[in-house]
């Protein structure tokens, strides 16, 4: 067990456990915040519906995710393109894109469109 913090009473306190189960009486304030870190989990393909005859759709799309996918890739321009369907709860999304250039650059866009 690891504790981080100088002055409890005036700084917070970071409290970090690498192994489950704190011998003796766990002494937890009902001011401390919990947070679990859930780790590495392998990738998995989010679903993306097909709609390949739309008339023949049964039943309306309220998804509010519409694409998931960890790993877009960019051409020699930085450019790239994804394809998905859209819902039928909205004429307008928001677009956010996130990720890591290969020299570590994080990027961070938002978009609107209609």
């Amino acid at each position: 067990m690891t504790i981080y913090g100088w002055n409890v009473s005036t700084s917070g306190l970071l409290l970090v456990r690498q192994k489950p189960g704190l011998k003796g009486r766990a002494f937890r304030p009902i001011s401390m915040a919990t947070v679990h870190q859930q780790g590495w989990k392998p990738s998995v393909e989010f679903y993306s519906p097909q709609y390949p005859d739309p008339a023949a759709k049964t039943r309306p799309d309220h998804r509010t995710t519409l694409y998931w996918n960890p790993k877009v890739e960019t051409d020699e321009k930085g450019h790239a393109s994804v394809r998905f369907y859209a819902s039928d709860i909205s004429k307008r999304y928001l677009v956010t894109l996130e990720g890591v250039s290969n020299d570590g650059t994080i990027v961070h866009h938002q978009h609107v469109i209609e």
